[in-house]
């Protein structure tokens, strides 16, 4: 299990921050054992979990694990690596259109695409998903302490000025880094009482 899953101090730390902020809709880059706890842990409240996976071998054996367990509130979704231009660059990234992400994303994780694949290979995660986040989205990216990864994390944090690095993550074998996406929720419009100049004309003799 531990060849390609999760630390046990990452799982912890989902459950940690999942408990914590009981998102609706959780979305993973990568399966595997975290899967199962992120679905496990978030079926307590209704939640639900998707879950992007490269691999097909991999995404096969995540959902015998889950129909074993009876996590129906967790999707497996395969997506391929493919091409992607993005910034004036060509990234080898998931094949996936965000608009198929039918709810707003309150909890990302994210521990794909591997390392193997280009540098800075999960920089891609925020610049595509940013519109599907909430206002108040929480982000956690496993292997924060290889370089890669704070490069990544350099990248975004100059890209997004809406993104925030919490300096209390715990320490971990591989780090984790915890981001806030913090966008003020919009207004509500005021009612619109008419456009109407008759209507307005009639407002204005009844008062």
């Amino acid at each position: 299990m531990r060849s390609w899953a999760i630390s046990p101090d990452m799982g912890s730390f989902l459950i940690a921050q999942a408990q914590k902020h009981r998102p609706q809709q959780i979305v993973e880059l990568g399966s595997g054992v975290s899967t199962l706890i992120l679905g496990s842990i978030a079926k307590t409240w209704g939640g639900q979990v998707l879950s992007f996976e490269q691999d097909l071998h991999f995404a096969k054996i995540t959902q015998e694990r889950l129909d074993r367990f009876g996590l129906h509130n967790v999707q497996i979704r395969l997506a391929p690596l493919t091409d992607r231009r993005l910034l004036g660059e060509t990234w080898k990234w998931y094949d996936l259109d965000p608009e198929t992400i039918e709810r707003p994303i309150d909890f990302l994780f994210i521990d794909g695409p591997p390392a193997y694949i280009q540098k800075l290979s999960r920089f891609p995660a925020l610049p595509i998903l940013k519109d599907k986040l909430t206002p108040s989205a929480v982000i956690i990216l496993d292997d924060a302490d290889r370089g890669d990864e704070k490069n990544v994390l350099s990248r975004w944090l100059k890209a997004f000025p809406q993104l925030r690095l919490l300096p209390f993550a715990p320490e971990s074998e591989a780090g984790i880094a915890l981001l806030h996406w913090e966008i003020e929720a919009p207004l509500p419009r005021p009612p619109r009482l008419t456009e109407n100049p008759q209507e307005i004309n009639y407002l204005d003799a009844t008062f």
